[in-house]
């Protein structure tokens, strides 16, 4: 990637906007499917993600070095991957998507645990891309990648000491 093009992804990152996630939801029951048909109850459920705090950037970093490192291709999930850490991980997932949806300097609240860890797999995993996107993971990653690069060009070379080499 070029220096100029992983700059410009880096800007976009730190200047996105906030993202909207709409997640339809199962009735349980027949009294629960007619109410939400009439109205009374809703039928979706919209998650606001926002940018991440530099404080719950933090939090979702402490997590995700524990998790597995191949499930970004591109910048972007690789489901199968996805799919393989969720299985192992799937407490960490809920609470990085939860820090990510709440985005304060609180906890996530039980209650959105809750309803993240009862969320079909497909929608999750939706939620999952939009919070990691607006965290910035990856373009952080890729900043700090071309940091040490640049850090490592622009090292100078030892000077000769002559007195040094008599020694």
């Amino acid at each position: 990637m070029e220096e100029q093009e992983l700059l410009r992804k880096v800007g976009e990152a730190l200047t996105q906007k906030d993202k909207t996630i709409e997640i339809e939801i199962k009735p349980a029951g027949k009294l629960q499917k007619l109410l939400m048909k009439k109205g009374f109850l809703k039928s979706k459920k919209v998650f606001k993600i926002s940018p991440i705090l530099v404080g719950n950037r933090y939090r979702v970093s402490a997590v995700a070095v524990n998790l597995p490192k191949d499930i970004f291709q591109n910048g972007k999930v690789n489901l199968t991957k996805a799919w393989e850490a969720i299985q192992k991980h799937t407490e960490d997932f809920i609470y990085v998507v939860g820090v990510c949806i709440q985005n304060t300097e609180k906890e996530p609240s039980k209650r959105l645990l809750r309803s993240l860890r009862w969320m079909d797999d497909q929608q999750f995993l939706k939620i999952l891309d939009a919070a990691l996107s607006q965290a910035g993971v990856t373009s952080f990653i890729n900043s700090i990648v071309l940091i040490s690069g640049a850090s490592v060009l622009n090292v100078e070379e030892p000077v000769a000491n002559p007195a040094q080499e008599q020694e």
